[in-house]
Parts: C-alpha cells; structure tokens; sequence
C-alpha cells in the first residue's frame, strides 16, 4: 500500500512513566486484519518499515504557580489596625490590652492591639469598622453588675505600620521577619530560625507584605490556618516549636518594632506570588505561555487612538483564547519590542460574554464551519500611536480540544 493512515479522531498515547504509574502495558495498540479471496496468494506486511508517528500539541493553562517555575514568595496581609479615642463618663476606668471588642451599631470586632490611657488601637478582624460614637462592648465588662458605658469617642483612624519603607536594611539586605509567642505574656518573644522570613517588599497602601520564605511547611501544607490543624499550633516554649512558614493567625515582629506595638501585626490572608520562572503575558516578551500566535508590528500612516480586532475561532471554552496589544506612541523613540502588551478588556477576553458553541465540546476534529464564532476585542482612548501588534495566547487542559482559529482582523481607528 505504501500509504499513510489516518485515525478518524484524537488519541492519547501515555508517555513510558504515565504507563508504569497506571499498570498499563501499551497504551497504542494497532489491529490489522489480513484477508484473501485467493487461496495461494496472501498479504505480507513488512513489519521492518512499518513505523507509528504521533504529533502532539503544545497546549497548557499554566498559571504561575506549578512547581517547575519555581520558588514562590509568600504574600501576607495582615488584620487593618485602627486608632481611636474611647469615651465614658464614669470616672477611673482603665482599659486592659488584647481584650475583645465590639461595636453594637456597626457589628465589627477585633482585638485592642494597644492602650495608653483613653487612646486604644484596635485590630479590626471584620470587613466593616467601628462608627463615631457608637457603644462598645469589651471582654473585661462581661461580668460586672453595671458595667460603664464605653462610646467611640473620635473617627476612627487606619494605621500601618512603616516596617522600614523599602524593607532593605542600611546595609542594602533586606530585613528579617519573624513570628511571635502568641502567649500574651511570651508575646515580646520569638521563634528565630523556626518561624521566619527575609522581606521582599512592604506594600503600604495594601498592607501586603512579601516574603521569601526557605522553609518546608508543617505536611507539606502551604495554605492551612493555624486553627486548621493541631499540628500547626504554636509552641509555648520558642525552642520546642517545629520549623515552619508563616500562617493565618501568627503575629510577626520586624526589626526596631515598638516593644507596645507587638499585637499589631496578625497574618489575616496568606497567598502565593508567581514562580521566578514565569514571565506573565503581559510582560514585554519571553512569557510563559507555550502556544501564541503574535503578529509583526504594522506600521499605519495616519496615528491612530483605538484597536478593533475580530476572531473567527473556534474552541471548547471562550477563556481559553486571550488577546492582547501593544502600541507605540507617535514620535517616540522607544523599541518596540520593550512595550509592555496589554489585555483586551483587562481580561483577554471578548467584548461581550460569549458561550462556545456545542459542537466545540463533542469532538475535536470533526467540525463544522457554523461552529467557528466571532469574537471582537476593541479598545479606545489611547494615546496616538504609529504602529501596534496584537498577541493572541491559547490555552487549554486537554491537548485533543486545542483552540482554532481561522482567521483574524486587526483595525487601527482614530
């Protein structure tokens, strides 16, 4: 015969150690099935130049956050702390620190992180805050008989700590971080070599802080609270605890913190940055995605301040398909190919909500021309500019169902 054959769809043949892990043999078998209406003469195949050729698809929906990209900084944002005046009209009331309190208006809550005289500082640990003049209730009037009645006597102020603007020592490192005894009367100490983490960077206006972290957490659990698991919980004794990284409820210390301001600092949220190796889309080249189509740059004679491009594509889920441009203004000097790229829509993608169509999710390979769609990506206001490209980035789980797109149209408007 001396001719290709064709499967009529997708196949997936499993690699040498995806056929250990799952106790198979072969994961392609091909059946031939040899007959002859003459009784001397039978067919003979020549198994010697015989040969199976597979072609996959480089198609994958990477994230930033899979192991082969490498370390991950943790991200850690902290409880918001708020100082306020407490008012009262009984006289020689004193408060005490690291006692509950709630507003009986507003509903929010948290924890007095700080007390001097009638001045209290206060980690709030609900989304709403305290009111001007609201009633508090506190842990420490629980159980009186006529307890005082305690007012917000001033607004309400947000107050962030400066963990060193830049958190870089003077000596150009960055600092160190570390958790605390929570134990109120262990809370000046720390867990030092157990329980830490150099800076990154100190996000002031999100109380986001970043750090790099070299320590292999507790069953390899990166995101549980301390209230998640017995494990997790704090030693009282700083020497006893087992080395880990920073969860939701530790209270961090950094260097030159006031000794008075040693509960402000509570772990409210952890989350993870992007491995090292991952360079985002929207980076200026070299990002991660393994299969984009980018186009050269076009150059258009009169400037242009808007971008419409269309798509006749066709593909199991419209997310899987991201577009992106990149423009250079008129008269400038800048290369081109340092211009950072931008989303359609912030997102990549269409204008308008758009479903695939059914015939997307039923085969891969057989298809019919209605099933391709098209998408717009439009975007206005920018600045003049004499040359733009556009990037258009697939995705997928399923290498079988891969994004297709048939044609596109890139328009510069004024």
């Amino acid at each position: 015969m001396n001719e290709p054959h064709y499967f009529d769809n997708q196949k997936v043949i499993a690699s040498e150690i995806n056929e250990t892990m799952n106790n198979m043999t072969r994961s392609l078998t091909y059946k031939m099935e040899l007959s002859s209406t003459s009784s001397h003469l039978s067919p003979v195949i020549d198994l010697s130049s015989a040969s199976v050729k597979t072609v996959s698809n480089r198609i994958e929906h990477a994230s930033g956050q899979e192991n082969r990209y490498g370390r991950r900084d943790q991200i850690i944002e902290f409880y918001p702390v708020y100082s306020l005046e407490l008012s009262t009209t009984t006289p020689g009331v004193t408060y005490q620190n690291n006692q509950s309190v709630k507003g009986k208006t507003s509903g929010a809550s948290g924890t007095i992180a700080k007390i001097a005289g009638n001045n209290a500082w206060i980690k709030v640990k609900t989304k709403q805050s305290f009111t001007l003049g609201e009633q508090l209730e506190m842990t420490q009037f629980t159980n009186i008989l006529n307890p005082p009645t305690i007012t917000v006597g001033s607004s309400p102020s947000l107050v962030t700590p400066i963990i060193n603007s830049s958190t870089q020592s003077a000596a150009g490192e960055s600092i160190t971080i570390v958790a605390r005894n929570p134990v109120e009367s262990k809370i000046l100490n720390t867990y030092e070599n157990k329980i830490t983490g150099k800076s990154v960077i100190w996000n002031r206006t999100t109380r986001q802080l970043t750090l790099r972290t070299d320590i292999r957490p507790i069953n390899d659990d990166y995101t549980g609270r301390i209230i998640d698991n017995v494990l997790f919980n704090r030693s009282n004794i700083e020497a006893d605890q087992i080395a880990d990284i920073f969860r939701v409820g530790d209270i961090i210390s950094y260097p030159n913190q006031p000794d008075d301001e040693a509960f402000f600092l509570e772990v409210q949220r952890v989350s993870y940055s992007n491995g090292v190796d991952f360079v985002a889309e929207d980076t200026s080249k070299n990002s991660s995605s393994a299969a984009k189509y980018v186009t050269k740059e076009i150059y258009i004679t009169n400037p242009a301040t808007a971008i419409d491009v269309h798509l006749l594509a066709n593909m199991k889920d419209i997310s899987n398909v991201q577009v992106l441009y990149k423009y250079k203004r008129s008269s400038s000097q800048e290369n081109f190919e340092d211009a950072e790229w931008f989303y359609f829509n912030e997102s990549g993608e269409p204008d308008s909500l758009e479903i695939a169509t059914a015939d997307n999710s039923i085969s891969s390979i057989v298809e019919k021309q209605s099933a391709y769609q098209d998408l717009k990506y439009s975007v206005a206001g920018l600045p003049e500019f004499s040359s733009f490209a556009i990037k258009v980035v697939m995705k997928g789980v399923d290498p079988a169902y891969v994004p297709k797109i048939q044609d596109i149209r890139a328009v510069a408007a004024f």
